[in-house]
């Protein structure tokens, strides 16, 4: 009887080491070599959102300059679980001026929220990139700094398993909570995977839905 139960108490152990093992828990910091990174998301927040949505590093990223359509756009994950979104209409994300020895580019945005980009770093090598926009604005009477990461696989029909990460990094005084709290975040999705290319629509941009709803009640 003893032996039976020597043996079952080491078969716990070996079960319970091989799950420690295989568990990604995340004891290693994320490496971006690009230290502008930092400056639009700390690096606590970046590795947060690592968890649920794939960022890319390295010093060649492809070209992504154009306008893309991402339908169906899903809520893939949402940091406060905030009920009765999850879904957005038709969306159009846009990216232009690309400098390829700065990794600098320029993203089309229009919001409802008085928002303003300080400018757009991207990385990547290959085919992926992940693309770094700073945002500062006000939203009923408060100010707030935002980071927005885009990330994908470009390809002749356009980006691949595009998701946008859109989080709130710091803002001001808020006693009645008007706006949502800093380091809350959002993800999401193009559903069926691929963002094609198309052509600016002239109404609204990806983010002004997207952003608004995050950013107010």
């Amino acid at each position: 009887m003893k032996k039976y139960l020597l043996m079952m108490m080491a078969a716990v152990t070996m079960m319970t080491f091989v799950a420690c093992g295989d568990d990604k828990e995340d004891d290693e910091p994320i490496t971006i070599k690009d230290s502008r990174i930092t400056q639009v998301i700390p690096s606590k927040y970046l590795k947060e959102l690592q968890k649920h949505m794939t960022i890319y590093d390295g010093e060649n990223p492809p070209m992504v300059e154009g306008v893309f359509l991402v339908a169906p756009a899903v809520l893939h994950y949402d940091s406060y679980h905030a009920e009765g979104v999850d879904s957005f209409s038709n969306s159009y994300i846009e990216f232009y001026a690309q400098d390829a020895t700065n990794r600098t580019l320029k993203t089309k945005e229009q919001g409802g929220n008085n928002a303003e980009g300080s400018g757009s770093y991207i990385i990547g090598e290959g085919n992926n990139f992940t693309v770094f926009l700073s945002n500062t604005g006000t939203s009923y009477g408060v100010s707030f700094k935002t980071a927005t990461i885009v990330s994908g696989t470009m390809t002749a029909q356009g980006i691949k398993n595009l998701y946008y990460g859109f989080l709130m990094v710091d803002k001001g005084d808020d006693p009645d909570e008007k706006i949502m709290g800093v380091g809350r975040y959002r993800i999401i999705k193009d559903k069926d995977g691929m963002s094609e290319y198309t052509k600016w629509p002239g109404t609204r941009a990806f983010v002004s839905e997207f952003e608004r709803s995050f950013v107010t009640q």
